[in-house]
């Protein structure tokens, strides 16, 4: 994970955006552009169409259409998943082996419940 000085905005990337629906488009993508210390820095979409659309309306640098490639990404602090529940678990571990801070706004998350031995923090 790259380091950053307090006075730097926390660059969050969001997965499981939709140009028409969900929960990334109706609210986390619109809290975090108002928000100053945060900026969203890459979206991930399954597909490339609307990763693309969501970026452009949001004024955000990349976009994915796979999830491990924004993961990975060195531009992205914070992994914000935003897909549904069955999926969270593969895609928390994958932040956690990169390094990566989460917010998982489901506690239902399968990695919660199946008591991941890896300690990450739970919003």
């Amino acid at each position: 994970m790259s380091h950053r000085s307090s006075h730097d905005q926390i660059r969050v990337g969001v997965i499981g955006v939709n140009p028409s629906r969900g929960w990334a488009i109706t609210a986390h993508l619109p809290a975090l552009s108002v928000l100053p210390d945060f900026r969203t820095a890459a979206v991930a979409s399954t597909r490339a169409s609307g990763a693309k659309a969501v970026a452009a309306e949001f004024g955000v640098p990349h976009a994915f259409e796979d999830p491990f490639d924004l993961i990975t990404c060195r531009d992205v602090d914070v992994v914000a998943i935003s897909v549904k529940v069955p999926d969270h678990a593969t895609l928390i571990r994958a932040a956690i082996d990169a390094g990566k801070h989460i917010y998982s706004g489901s506690w239902y998350s399968k990695a919660w419940l199946e008591g991941s031995t890896r300690r990450a923090s739970w919003c």
